[in-house]
């Protein structure tokens, strides 16, 4: 281009050098040589770019490894909360069997079932956005309000039966709108009811109330959760969706609401607190 009298663009060259070692170049033509009158070259300049490459290379990598340890984390906490639901489930199971009617142990037999298949999609997600196909094509009609009832049904033995054995009372009512069916993945939606549930019940260690109500609003459908705990605070309010952040100890994966707004952010919604 410099030859042709056009500018020649700033470019990067990479070379193998003799005893292997590879080395980044920057360079650009920025002067003709003329001999007699006549363009016979264009002069170069080039700087040593390689160690500016090998860090933004290890940035990159680090990058990297950022994002799959945030995701296995992501993925640990989904599974913790699935086998917490199994487990509460089928140790009421073994410990009542005798007291609860056959409509109701095969409720809780379908519960076990339901959400060790959510676990199975849980992988299969994985693995789909590990080789970046789409899910569309699993996206089926979808109640939320059925999703609603199922979640608190799930995680009964938690806000329900382990708390009566604390001697703790905890209520969750339902004021669940005429909605029309939207379309999802129903083990996604599942897991943001689950993990609010969940984030609910830990902000009221000593028992209250929470409310679940859903409602059709002009072309939106919107899901409020609320409980009698005592809030979040102000300070900490733009930080609550990042990965990893909890004011809950050591032993909380500060992944819940973060998982969740990253599910509701897929559906093109949104989380308000």
């Amino acid at each position: 281009q410099e030859l042709e009298g056009e500018h020649a663009p700033l470019f990067e060259v990479d070379i193998i050098g003799k005893k292997g070692i590879r080395t980044f170049l920057f360079s650009e033509g920025h002067a003709t040589v003329f001999e007699k009158g006549k363009l016979v070259g264009i002069l170069l300049s080039a700087i040593d770019i390689t160690e500016r490459r090998k860090t933004e290379e290890t940035l990159i990598r680090s990058e990297r490894f950022k994002a799959l340890g945030e995701m296995a984390a992501g993925v640990a906490h989904d599974f913790n909360n699935f086998l917490a639901i199994i487990l509460g489930n089928a140790q009421l199971l073994e410990k009542g069997m005798e007291k609860y009617k056959a409509e109701e142990i095969k409720e809780r037999l379908k519960i076990i079932a339901r959400t060790a298949h959510e676990g199975g999609e849980t992988v299969r997600r994985l693995q789909y956005f590990t080789s970046n196909k789409l899910l569309a094509q699993d996206f089926t009609k979808i109640d939320l309000n059925e999703i609603v009832r199922d979640a608190i049904a799930s995680t009964s033995p938690r806000w329900k039966d382990e708390a009566e054995a604390k001697g703790t009372i905890i209520r969750i009512n339902e004021e669940l709108g005429k909605l029309p069916s939207i379309l999802g993945s129903r083990s996604e939606l599942m897991q943001v009811s689950t993990n609010l549930i969940f984030n609910a019940l830990e902000a009221m260690p000593g028992g209250g109330e929470i409310t679940i109500r859903t409602e059709a609003k002009e072309k939106e459908i919107l899901l409020y959760f609320t409980d009698s705990g005592k809030g979040i605070p102000k300070r900490i309010k733009d930080k609550i969706f990042e990965p990893f952040f909890t004011t809950k100890g050591p032993k909380a994966s500060g992944l819940g609401l973060s998982v969740s707004y990253g599910i509701v952010k897929r559906y093109q919604g949104d989380i308000k607190v």
